[in-house]
């Protein structure tokens, strides 16, 4: 059932629905990715990061290793410190994002990961995807597909420490 606030947001998805969509999410990159040793988790600005880690903490519990966590900003300078990734050489990858919509951001990403070495595969990973897109770009893995209106908004909410993630729709005026 739908929960809408008293400001009109939406609730898309609380706390449980977006655990189980990762924990599924995470079956999927089982299934996809074989060989662990070599599969790097990158997430993308500060929400995207932070679903990289619940990703990755997924992974640890299904006992399956990765090569690392790691985080673009893409607010920053391709050459700047914060987005320095390892040698990307040969290895899969999974780019992790909030909210898929034109494509953009996720553009700009490749760029940063391309600049590391040639890897021999990317994904994407994003909790919601609604559509829109301005750039020839793909979810691999999502937790809700959810076509939206131009003028609404969507936005990954995390509460205290992180623990609770809610997806929230309004409308944008």
């Amino acid at each position: 059932m739908t929960e809408v606030r008293p400001d009109n947001r939406i609730v898309l998805m609380d706390n449980e629905r977006v655990k189980r969509a990762l924990r599924r999410m995470c079956f999927e990159i089982i299934e996809q990715n074989r060989e662990f040793s070599d599969l790097l988790i990158i997430g993308l600005n500060k929400r995207g990061h932070k679903l990289a880690e619940m990703i990755n903490r997924n992974l640890l519990q299904l006992e399956c290793e990765t090569g690392g966590l790691h985080n673009i900003d893409i607010h920053f300078d391709p050459d700047d410190h914060i987005n320095k990734l390892p040698d990307t050489e040969n290895a899969n990858i999974i780019i992790v994002d909030d909210v898929l919509f034109s494509g953009k951001t996720m553009l700009k990403a490749l760029e940063y990961v391309l600049k590391a070495g040639e890897p021999s595969k990317i994904q994407v990973a994003v909790l919601v995807d609604r559509g829109h897109r301005n750039f020839p770009v793909e979810a691999t893995f999502t937790g809700l597909h959810h076509p939206t209106k131009l003028r609404e908004h969507v936005q990954v909410e995390f509460g205290k420490n992180d623990e609770s993630v809610e997806v929230l729709m309004f409308p944008r005026y």
